[in-house]
């Protein structure tokens, strides 16, 4: 039984690790031939069908794993005692869910985050400029599907949306600069303004 926030796509625990590892395994093989890769729709909220997974039959010399949580760690059970936003206090009023998601960190993802050679950490200002550039990112996502609008965030929506992410976020606002190999930080206008290599 999952904890019915683990419904919603993207914090820990959602993810297909055994497929990451696996993909790893296999661009990483020296003797590649090709390979399918699985493909996200944010339109569809979910997995591409296969026949429209993308075919390499070269092997890449650079691989970018990217994602909100990619190179995120676990924290001490008592940093989640208390909710922190109005979805922990109404939906995870006794903390399962994120007890469950700081346990998947701790586990598999580790695993897999072992893998990455070099971990870029690109740093926003503060978690309110998280929540507005995902609000600018579904503006331009609602021009792509033109007539099916059935995928349509609302202000509210994205708002709720970015809550799953905000203890993770802000968690990693805080220690990924000491973590990352490379830190891009940015303004609240997406420009690069310090970067530590």
């Amino acid at each position: 039984n999952k904890h019915p926030l683990l419904m919603t796509r993207g914090v820990p625990g959602t993810h297909d690790v055994d497929l990451m590892l696996n993909f790893f395994k296999q661009i990483k093989d020296k003797n590649f031939k090709s390979l399918q890769i699985p493909t996200f729709d944010k339109a569809i909220d979910d997995r591409r069908q296969k026949s429209f997974w993308d075919k390499i039959k070269t092997k890449p010399d650079v691989v970018i794993f990217e994602g909100w949580c990619v190179g995120s760690r676990s924290v001490p059970s008592a940093d989640l005692a208390l909710p922190i936003n109005t979805l922990e206090k109404s939906q995870d009023s006794e903390g399962i869910w994120r007890f469950a998601i700081n346990d998947y960190l701790r586990q598999d993802y580790q695993k897999l985050f072992s893998i990455i050679d070099k971990l870029i950490f690109l740093k926003a200002p503060d978690f309110a400029t998280v929540l507005k550039w995902r609000s600018e990112q579904e503006e331009k996502l609602t021009l792509t599907r033109q007539k099916d609008q059935s995928h349509t965030m609302s202000n509210d929506d994205i708002a709720r949306f970015v809550e799953y992410f905000e203890r993770i976020t802000r968690d990693n606002l805080k220690i990924m600069p000491d973590i990352a190999d490379i830190v891009f930080e940015f303004n609240s206008d997406h420009q690069i303004f310090s970067q530590q290599l």
